[in-house]
């Protein structure tokens, strides 16, 4: 319903209040609303991680939830870009069913038996 325009979405500007007829936002700009939707919590997690980890190992973590070049996803469920970092998440049902995925890798590099990962060059930014 997004694509086909029945649903608009708004972001770049803070809602300042609610009117009668919709939102006031920081900018002043008014719209019109019949319901409101707040979606929040989806940024980049790499910030907080960056603040765990060293420096140097910081700049190498990779974006998470972002679709490569080849429409594979990368860092979650897999190393980050930092040797021996890993990182899940997701609701419940994806963090049970992923993190089985999760501990086979782990458990592979262990072993030794891991091989090398195909992976499209990532972009850093």
């Amino acid at each position: 319903m997004i694509v086909d325009g029945r649903i608009k979405v708004k972001s770049g500007s803070e809602i300042d209040h609610f009117t009668e007829e919709g939102l006031k936002f920081k900018d002043g700009n008014d719209l019109k609303a019949d319901v409101v939707v707040l979606c929040t919590g989806y940024g980049d997690i790499r910030g907080p991680v960056r603040e765990l980890v060293e420096p140097n190992i910081a700049k190498k973590i990779v974006p998470i939830w972002d679709l490569n070049e080849e429409g594979e996803e990368q860092g979650a469920w897999r190393e980050i870009g930092a040797p021996n970092l890993w990182y899940t998440m997701g609701n419940l049902a994806m963090s049970r069913f992923y993190s089985k995925h999760v501990a086979l890798q782990i458990k592979a590099k262990q072993a030794g038996i891991f091989g090398k990962r195909y992976s499209a060059p990532v972009n850093m930014d």
